[in-house]
């Protein structure tokens, strides 16, 4: 059965909320020879973790945005692997290295507000770079010993960076990635349009 109905387009389509921030997730990791994952090994290096970030400067990096924040999410252990080159007979060869890791996840994040004149795009890249500006702090910090923690080894390839995006406000979802953040569907449509007005629902 098809049935045919007419719709706003305006109002169906390009219904608009503004994200509230732009956010970077981030992965730090400690190396260790073996996991332990008991409850409260776990909670001593996430608080270690936690300290060293909030005490680490990284809001010296957020210019024009003092709400930008940094926090703890999750950690985890397990296997990590790394590619080390040897010589074997006069030839290199790679091989990879099993070592085990904490993984300690956090998030970056700044006010996606923008300036006056300002589009959303602009204003996205603006606070990508802020947020690459608090990752090189954290680490400028590792490196000087920081994040250090007894037992436990860290190097240059400790923090890693992963995508940014929006977070959009509570029951709205970002459309494709974009700075358009629209209502939560409780259901699926299936339509197919055959022009700005008119379209055919089955």
């Amino acid at each position: 059965m098809k049935i045919v109905f007419h719709f706003n387009y305006k109002t169906f389509f390009l219904e608009k909320h503004l994200p509230d921030r732009t956010r970077m997730l981030g992965d730090f990791f400690y190396y260790t020879g073996a996991c332990n994952s008991s409850k409260e090994n776990m909670l001593e290096i996430s608080e270690n973790f936690v300290r060293a970030l909030n005490s680490s400067l990284y809001n010296a990096a957020c210019i024009g945005v003092p709400e930008c924040d940094a926090r703890f999410v999750n950690i985890t252990c397990g296997p990590t692997t790394s590619r080390r080159k040897r010589h074997n007979d006069g030839a290199l060869v790679k091989r990879q290295v099993v070592k085990y890791a904490y993984k300690v996840q956090f998030e970056l994040s700044v006010p996606f507000k923008p300036a006056n004149g300002q589009n959303d795009t602009e204003r996205f890249i603006e606070l990508e770079n802020i947020m690459f500006n608090m990752l090189d702090v954290i680490k400028d910090k590792t490196r000087s010993g920081h994040f250090d923690i007894a037992g436990y080894h860290t190097d240059a390839n400790s923090v890693r960076p992963g995508a940014s995006e929006y977070v959009c406000p509570h029951g709205t979802v970002s459309k494709h990635h974009t700075s358009s953040c629209g209502k939560k569907s409780t259901f699926q449509v299936r339509f197919k349009c055959v022009s700005r007005t008119y379209c055919i629902w089955f």
